[in-house]
């Protein structure tokens, strides 16, 4: 039977919901036992092993707790026949639950065969007979006395000096004694199902080694699926790249279609009792979680730095503005009260309630990785709702820290979930016409060039792309059928997904908007916005010129307000030669370094768009003051990146 090293349960002010846990792959056998018994432990009940072959497959069905059918046939009287008893079910085949743990290609993989149970979740871990196991130590000790001369009784007595709640028996020790005489016993064996003491409302479980995603290099950034941080199954990835050193951060897998109904699933059962928390108790997570965002607001700017490549001060403003909407929605007790008016007509009264919707889902987009989530999730689940959220491929570490922030806080499991995976309708768009233009390898046809881009049916073009370097993750994705059916198409056509919000370009928003909508969602889709600014004859030229550059440089200029206009009342001669002295004297720096003023752009295409678009303007007639496309810093130029991100 399995046993996991956890101790001191009080347990959870909620009831376990008993969800599967979350399919992923692991290092190695034990990782993945070890993964389904302690997700097992959270949900009220207990996985034992059914069958095992050691190097290459592992069934664990669930344990109801030594409650065993009748083992032996009946024998019919009146037949007179002589019919031998056969054991019969056992406490294995009583509840259906069965997941199947099978090593491939030196990575053991999760699939849930049976996520049901035709039981009710233990209301206390230590009603089950497991509980009344002894941990190595105590194992170590039974047998140092035992050689003592201590009787089974003077043992138990001495271990509950130590430990005061220990259930086991004398009857217990003795079997202890005969396995160690015996010599078929090895202390690892006897570990303890005593789990661990939790945050109220938060059942998440601490593994006792790091996770197999991050013990890979360049780590492997996880899934979120019910409270539990899985890697994931897919074979298909992004490298995540530092844009001012061109190191790789980490790899972004690409959730399965089985993880993403997985996430779904846990998510949807959530719902429930989550609803039915007391807005206060979410409020003061909400609270909780903004503590904890400040306490560890150091970390997430310098992930925000290394994977979006803005400055320090940048991202550090970022999370700021994350947190004044986070200071929002704790707000929630008030926000969520509807409204009452009596006697409208003659006696009849009229109110309105505010109620969850159910599973939400949001999709992020790279330019702000902390401020964007921050947006979504909190005010979603502070109403009540659970949530699925997508960061974006290109900066997802920033989501992932606020994700364990927020269990931290005390947020349940499948309350907050996160997948993985790109947008390739728009991400198809513009390499597409990067390879058009500057590679004679790959020119489509206007016939294929359409389905690629309407239809996103990638297939096609699989043979063309095959020889072409910057498209071998391409290639990768349509070898692998999970990713046929990328991640935001299936957020849009999720049934148990009833609103989505999304911040990203405009040509991928209206495409979100028309699918979610026709699926009858409601969409909040951020994008289509246009900043220019007006300078007025009597403005102050120090604090203009600090106001223009702080809105048009901020970010590197990768952000929906940023301004790409000026328009000067009564001319701009005056300003001219202030603006290009003011530009040149930008430091520009990787984003670590701390007088950085403009940091690296997120890609050779956010770069190669940028400067296509200053050509433009050269070509229609317009007069170039300041030439920095051709910039190089700490000799490396920032513009010749080698990869083609996704």
């Amino acid at each position: 039977m399995l046993g996991m090293d956890i101790q001191d349960y009080t347990g959870s002010p909620e009831t376990p919901q008993m969800l599967p846990p979350p399919p992923g792959s692991f290092i190695d056998r034990e990782e993945l036992i070890q993964h389904v018994g302690e997700f097992a432990i959270s949900q009220g009940y207990v996985v034992t092993i059914k069958q095992s072959k050691k190097e290459r497959v592992v069934i664990l069905g669930c344990d109801r707790g030594g409650v065993y059918r009748n083992r032996r046939k009946l024998v019919e009287e009146a037949s007179g026949e002589h019919i031998r008893k056969r054991k019969t079910g056992s406490r294995l085949t009583n509840c259906p639950f069965e997941c199947v743990g099978k090593k491939d290609d030196g990575l053991w993989i999760l699939s849930i065969k049976n996520g049901s149970h035709n039981h009710e979740p233990l209301k206390d871990i230590s009603e089950h007979p497991a509980a009344r196991r002894f941990t190595e130590t105590e194992v170590l000790l039974v047998k140092e006395m035992t050689e003592a001369g201590l009787k089974p009784r003077q043992i138990l007595k001495r271990l509950r000096q130590s430990n005061p709640e220990l259930l086991s028996t004398p009857k217990h020790v003795y079997n202890i004694k005969a396995k160690l005489r015996q010599g078929n016993i090895t202390v690892k064996k006897f570990k303890t199902l005593r789990p661990q003491t939790f945050s109220a409302g938060n059942l998440h479980l601490p593994t006792t080694s790091e996770p197999s995603w991050r013990q890979r290099y360049p780590p492997r950034v996880p899934n979120l699926i019910g409270g539990r941080f899985v890697d994931s199954q897919s074979s298909a990835s992004i490298d995540v790249i530092n844009p001012a050193t061109q190191q790789v951060v980490s790899q972004v897998p690409f959730t399965t279609t089985e993880e993403f109904r997985a996430a779904i699933f846990a998510a949807k059962r959530a719902f429930p009792s989550w609803r039915n928390t007391l807005i206060t108790t979410r409020q003061r997570i909400m609270f909780k979680l903004q503590e904890l965002i400040r306490r560890d607001i150091d970390k997430i700017v310098l992930n925000i730095t290394i994977e979006q490549g803005k400055t320090l001060k940048d991202a550090y403003n970022e999370v700021l503005r994350g947190l004044e909407v986070l200071e929002h929605a704790c707000g929630m007790a008030g926000l969520q009260m509807g409204e009452f008016a009596s006697n409208i007509p003659n006696g009849i009264d009229t109110y309105s309630i505010r109620e969850p919707l159910g599973v939400c889902a949001g999709i992020c987009s790279f330019n702000f990785p902390a401020m964007i989530p921050l947006w979504m999730f909190p005010f979603a689940v502070a109403c009540g709702n659970t949530f699925i959220l997508k960061p974006s491929e290109k900066a997802p570490g920033p989501s992932i820290i606020l994700a364990e922030l927020a269990h931290e806080a005390g947020l349940p499991n499948g309350v907050l979930n996160i997948v993985h995976g790109t947008n390739l309708y728009t991400h198809f768009n513009d390499g597409c016409k990067t390879l058009c233009t500057s590679m004679p390898v790959f020119s489509p046809s206007p016939e294929l060039y359409k389905a690629i881009i309407a239809d996103c049916n990638l297939r096609p073009v699989a043979a063309a792309l095959s020889n072409c370097q910057p498209w071998k993750h391409y290639n990768t994705i349509l070898k692998d059928p999970d990713n046929q059916k990328e991640i935001m198409n299936a957020i849009c056509d999720e049934d148990d997904i009833k609103a989505i919000s999304f911040a990203d370009s405009d040509k991928a928003s209206r495409y979100l908007y028309a699918r979610a909508s026709a699926n009858g969602k409601r969409v909040q889709s951020n994008s289509g916005s246009k900043s220019s600014a007006i300078v007025m004859p009597d403005a102050n030229m120090d604090t203009t010129l600090n106001a223009l550059f702080a809105a048009g440089f901020g970010a590197a200029g990768q952000r929906c307000m940023a301004i790409n206009m000026v328009l000067f009342v009564g001319g701009s001669n005056s300003w001219e030669d202030k603006l290009v002295e003011r530009a040149k004297s930008l430091k520009i720096n990787a984003g670590t370094e701390s007088d950085a003023d403009l940091g690296p752009m997120i890609s050779k295409q956010a770069k190669e768009h940028i400067c296509r678009l200053i050509q433009n303007g050269i070509d229609s007639g317009a007069t170039l003051a300041l030439d920095g496309r051709s910039i190089v810093v700490s000799a490396c130029i920032l513009h010749c990146l080698s990869y083609l991100p996704i």
